[in-house]
């Protein structure tokens, strides 16, 4: 088994309702956590993940 693994995964946030959100991600018993600001542009939904 390698020692490495890469992951790729993808996450589908056009289905939210607007406002505000909180995105946890956990990697190797670590907890790393996202606000993102979801709103409408246009006619698009977009986002934005503040760091």
């Amino acid at each position: 088994m390698p020692s490495k693994t890469d992951v790729s995964k993808g996450y589908v946030l056009n289905g939210l309702e607007d406002g505000e959100y909180t995105m946890e991600i956990t990697t190797n018993n670590q907890v790393v956590k996202k606000s993102i600001h979801v709103y409408q542009d246009g006619d698009q939904k977009s986002f934005y993940i503040a760091q």
